[in-house]
């Protein structure tokens, strides 16, 4: 409901983030026309046409999967002094999140994402930039997909919770914010992919959270790589988002016992 009553912000994103993938679409032609063997040249496993299509499919991902504000409304309620009252309603302080992030990325998903998406595929494919060898592939990718969406989503709801509840003692969200975005920017892969990393920290962020937040399901749906590849990544993003949500319990657990309200 909160994400249907400003629904200019999803469209005066789309103005934006459009305009973020020309500029790096125009970057990217300029690094491999530079590379030894121009257009044509394979770096670090993309050429040109996949590195165009991982761009822009990697912008439209992060803004219908990237949906919850946990953060700011843990911080909020911090401020306003609601955090007392939340703590003793019959409903889990946590659980609540988690589904107010998973009904604003349907949402999201529903408005702007699916169409997305399908345009992106038919422009792409029309240009030869995709390339489905069955349909049957194409289906059992776009399943795994969204499994890997909907943990990605998961995951990034429970890093926002994490740093929402560490708030509790800097009881001030920006610094805090700044610092979960330029990390999740960075290493999640969404600002390059992480095969452009050095060996052994590619390797290291292969098998981290945060390759599950934006680089790994993107690659499912460009099908990069076969179905096992794809399982093995769910199954790891699974793990890691037990243990955060196990890190989340413990931090929250200690964290709430030095709350200190400030608007109340």
């Amino acid at each position: 409901m909160e994400t249907l009553a400003y629904k200019f912000n999803i469209f005066g994103w789309l103005i934006v983030s459009a305009l973020q993938v020309l500029c790096v679409f125009f970057l990217w032609i300029g690094v491999y026309r530079n590379a030894e063997a121009g257009v044509d040249a394979v770096i670090n496993g993309f050429t040109l046409k996949e590195m165009i299509v991982y761009m822009a499919f990697i912008n439209v991902f992060n803004f219908v999967t990237y949906a919850g504000n946990t953060m700011y409304e843990v911080v909020q309620d911090i401020q306003k002094g609601t955090i007392a009252m939340s703590f003793v309603k019959p409903i889990s302080y946590r659980v609540r999140f988690i589904f107010t992030t998973l009904g604003s990325m349907f949402i999201k998903i529903v408005l702007l994402g699916l169409p997305m998406f399908v345009l992106l595929y038919v422009v792409f494919g029309a240009l030869g930039y995709i390339v489905i060898s069955s349909v049957w592939t194409f289906l059992l990718h776009l399943l795994l997909f969204l499994i890997a969406q909907l943990l990605a989503a998961l995951l990034f709801d429970c890093l926002e919770y994490i740093c929402g509840v560490l708030c509790f003692y800097t009881t001030a969200a920006w610094g805090m914010d700044q610092i979960k975005t330029t990390i999740t920017t960075f290493l999640s892969g969404t600002l390059i992919p992480l095969s452009f990393f050095p060996d052994g920290f590619k390797e290291a962020l292969n098998y981290s959270p945060f390759a599950g937040m934006s680089q790994n399901p993107v690659l499912i749906l460009m099908m990069q790589n076969d179905w096992l590849w794809a399982l093995e990544r769910i199954g790891l993003s699974l793990v890691w988002l037990v243990a955060l949500e196990g890190i989340a319990w413990l931090i929250s657990r200690g964290a709430s016992r030095k709350v200190t309200v400030q608007g109340g």
